[in-house]
């Protein structure tokens, strides 16, 4: 194999990295591989002195800690079909409820009881809004400290939460989630300084799709993301969505905050499958008359020519639960104590805090449409849009519309 064959094999952010490397260095990859269940890959692995963080059954993959100066010899052997960089993510961070007509789903008597919504993210504190009374924490998994209960040293993931499924306890339901009765199943793969491995991340994504079933997950929510440097067919993350979105789980996205210039969809909002959100400015008003697209949404098309954003969603101040940063409980799932929070609410900005909007009202749509499939539900929550002033690739197809949806 020459070297342009292994170029093709080889991320280009990593490519760059190994030209400065030293015999000495280490660094984290991801290899996809035509059939994970040839030996003769990990037996390589072995004898390059690589060692295995994760084998990730849902993209065909290994997340390793390799030599950087046998990444190439690596790239010869047949089994491997694309080495890349194990890159980091970051988190991407009232009236919203109402100007989406949210409030509608009070006539309906829906609330999204029962349906999980898996979020990847920093975690996920017990805040009272979640946890007391039935708790709707239902699950947690730490890819980042390996504990065995909810707790969100950064607090992203928590304000997050609260905008899909917080109930209004603390505010005797005035600041409500969107779906206020659906469960939450909380996967931490970012640290506390919001940040994350994309080889924790498609962990997360694998253990979801195990799990689905047990705790009934139709909805993975990502207010994360990263520079798309790679193709849709190369990308881990995209292959993670995707597998996801045909085992029958809608995956909803945010944007990213890198706009206002064209191409600043982040990965994995640039799969052409699943749902992307982009960020909607409301004025504080319901009146959806003066409603703007705030310059740091991303923008589409992606770099292969996708329309993107699909959708956007309120993403300015938007007012959801704040958290004990050092919170960390001695008792398991089923109990909690814990200080009580001097400010239970707290405001956020970004496509991070749209795209949870959006999971709470597919709870919603899937509470009284269990059936639907997620191209279904892709198809209502763009067919129902209300069309905003602005250009296709700043807004998608428009602002998500409850009040249609149901």
């Amino acid at each position: 194999m020459n070297n342009v064959s292994i170029n093709k094999i080889i991320d280009r952010r990593l490519q760059v990295r190994l030209k400065e490397a030293t015999k000495e260095d280490w660094t984290s990859i991801i290899v996809l591989s035509k059939d994970i269940k040839n030996k003769r890959l990990e037996e390589a692995f072995k004898n390059f002195g690589g060692k295995i963080k994760f084998k990730l059954k849902i993209i065909n993959g290994y997340a390793i800690k390799f030599p950087c100066n046998c990444i190439e010899k690596l790239a010869l052997i047949s089994e491997v079909d694309f080495i890349a960089d194990d890159a980091t993510l970051t988190t991407l961070m009232d009236v919203a409820r109402p100007v989406i007509g949210g409030n509608i789903a009070n006539q309906y008597n829906l609330t999204g009881s029962g349906i999980g919504i898996a979020i990847i993210d920093t975690g996920v504190y017990p805040h009272p809004d979640l946890a007391l009374g039935n708790n709707r924490i239902v699950a947690f998994k730490d890819f980042v400290k390996g504990l065995n209960f909810p707790y969100d040293d950064n607090g992203h993931g928590t304000h997050v939460a609260g905008v899909a499924a917080g109930n209004g306890h603390m505010s005797d339901g005035k600041y409500m989630g969107i779906a206020p009765q659906a469960n939450i199943i909380a996967i931490k793969s970012m640290d506390k300084n919001g940040a994350g491995s994309t080889s924790d991340i498609v962990a997360g994504m694998d253990w979801i799709l195990k799990n689905k079933n047990k705790y009934n997950i139709r909805i993975v929510s990502l207010s994360i993301g990263s520079d798309p440097d790679l193709s849709e067919s190369k990308d881990p993350l995209v292959k993670a969505v995707n597998r996801l979105w045909d085992e029958g789980i809608v995956v909803v996205a945010a944007a990213g905050n890198s706009g206002p210039k064209a191409e600043t969809i982040n990965s994995p909002g640039i799969s052409k499958k699943i749902i992307t959100v982009g960020s909607l400015d409301d004025k504080g008003t319901i009146n959806t008359r003066d409603d703007i697209i705030p310059s740091f949404s991303s923008r589409g098309p992606t770099k292969e020519g996708n329309l993107k954003p699909d959708i956007v969603a309120p993403g300015v101040d938007i007012l959801s639960l704040n958290s004990d940063k050092e919170f960390l409980p001695k008792q398991g799932i089923k109990r909690y104590k814990f200080k009580k929070l001097e400010e239970p609410y707290k405001n956020m900005t970004g496509t991070s805090m749209s795209t949870p909007i959006v999971s709470g009202a597919i709870a919603l749509l899937l509470e009284k449409n269990p059936k639907y499939t997620p191209d279904e539900v892709k198809k209502k929550i763009i067919d129902s849009a209300r069309t905003l002033n602005a250009n296709q690739n700043v807004q998608g197809y428009g602002m998500i519309n409850i009040e249609n949806i149901l």
